[in-house]
Order: structure tokens, then C-alpha cells, then sequence
């Protein structure tokens, strides 16, 4: 989630603050909903905002959440996915060295 502060504007909220969910929160929250299945088009469409270009990462996308399995046309399942890790547990530093060298050489 990204908590963003926006420009005041007519058209945006009363606070000017915005959050933007990632496609990876709007999955998880729909089957925290209680949908079945969650699909993405496959085939995005021809927008800025739908692909990564080299100004920006990918905005937007389109999403179907059905109560039911269902077989529809250009959408693709998302898999739900359950991590069970710790997300807060720190991974060990890893250090960079170089192998040994055979004795004798320099």
C-alpha cells in the first residue's frame, strides 16, 4: 500500500490524501472477502499506466473476483497465496568473499 499525499484538486478527495493499493493487496483482499477466485486480464490494455515504461512502474490493472470458479474468457487465475513466514524477521546479512586460493599461488 503506498499512503500518498496529492495535489488539491477539484476532482480528488477532501483531505488530498490518497492510499494505492497493490495488485498484490486487492488479490489478498478479495479472497479475505470471500471470493473464490480472483482472475487478471490477461491482454492489459494499450495504456501508459497498464505496463511499465521507463518513467514509471505499472499503475493499474484490471481484476475479476467471482464467488465461483468460472471460466471466462482473456482473464487469467491468481492464485491465492498464503505466506506464512514472519514478514518483520530479518534475513542474516550475507557477506561477499572470495574463495581461497590453492597454496602456492599469489
Amino acid at each position: 500500500m503506498l499512503l500518498r499525499e496529492e495535489p488539491r484538486q477539484e476532482d480528488q478527495s477532501l483531505t488530498d490524501v490518497a492510499c494505492y493499493p497493490s495488485e498484490g493487496s486487492l488479490v489478498k483482499m478479495l479472497y479475505r472477502a470471500g471470493f473464490a477466485a480472483v482472475y487478471r486480464v490477461i491482454s492489459l490494455p494499450d495504456h501508459d499506466d497498464f505496463r511499465d515504461t521507463p518513467e514509471h512502474a505499472r499503475r493499474r490493472t484490471v481484476l475479476l473476483a467471482s464467488v465461483a470458479a468460472i471460466d471466462v474468457g482473456g482473464f487469467g487465475l491468481i492464485p491465492s497465496r498464503t505466506k506464512l513466514s514472519d514478514p518483520w524477521t530479518k534475513k542474516p546479512a550475507v557477506t561477499a568473499t572470495l574463495p581461497p586460493t590453492p597454496s602456492g599461488d599469489s
